[in-house]
Formats: C-alpha cells, structure tokens, sequence
C-alpha cells in the first residue's frame, strides 16, 4: 500500500516536530491517515478545555507553541476516510503508530495510554487521535 498526505494533512504535519512528522509519514505508508492537527492557537487550545476535548489551557498543551519558529510537540490523526466515531479502528491505528515508534526508537505517548503502561482500562480521559513526543 501507498498512501500520501494530501494537501490539509501536509500543511498540518509541516507545524509538527521532525519526529512526528517522519513517524507519521510512515505510517501513511501502511495506514492510510489523515492529520487533523499540528499547532493549535490559545483561541483553539482553549476552547478544546472548554469542550471537554483537552485537560489542559493554554499554552500547557504539547500543540502549542509561543513562537513562530516552533513546531508542536503533538499531532492529531484519524483514519482515512475520517473515522471520528469509530474508536476501535483508531485503537488499531494507534498499535500501527506506537509498532512504527518503537522500530524508529521513538518515545511516544498515546492519549487512549497516557501512562503509557498497556491498559487501555485505566484511563480516566481518552484522546484516541493524540500522538506526543515524549520528553520534549
């Protein structure tokens, strides 16, 4: 399979870190995604609190930035066709993202594990589309 970003996908990859967006152009290689979010603004950020949709205001969260030279420490997917209801395709697309991290030595921590500890059971907030770098 050969999947490519189109446009959008691209233009919101562009505003994440090297890492993600080599990760990422991997995985579209085997699944194809979309990228729904790389930099999210305070406007955006925290209207995501407000609904519910983030635990964190601005500038807390991993996709935001204060400077235009940054790039987010986060990236948003979903599965192509966009699939925002179907949580366990995005489950199966997230064992393809954290497979691909781990061969690319890459510490990555999924919003459906945020303690990263393989029980997706305990976790009190899910974010199935959230990707984040690790110690960044």
């Amino acid at each position: 399979m050969s999947n490519t970003f189109g446009e959008n996908s691209r233009k919101n990859l562009d505003q994440c870190h090297w890492e993600l967006q080599k990760l990422m152009e991997r995985v579209v290689e085997v699944r194809d995604i979309s990228i729904i979010c790389g930099i999210r603004n305070r406007v955006d950020q925290n209207q995501m609190f407000d609904e519910g949709k983030s635990k964190l205001r601005w500038p807390d969260g991993k996709h935001n930035v204060e400077d235009a030279t940054e790039l987010s420490d986060a990236v948003d997917i979903v599965p192509w066709p966009e699939q925002y209801s179907d949580s366990m395709t995005m489950i199966h697309v997230a064992g393809i993202v954290m497979g691909i991290a781990a061969e690319m030595n890459m510490q990555i921590r999924w919003g459906g594990d945020w303690n990263r500890n393989a029980d997706l059971n305990d976790q009190e907030f899910k974010d199935l589309w959230h990707f984040e770098r690790v110690g960044s």
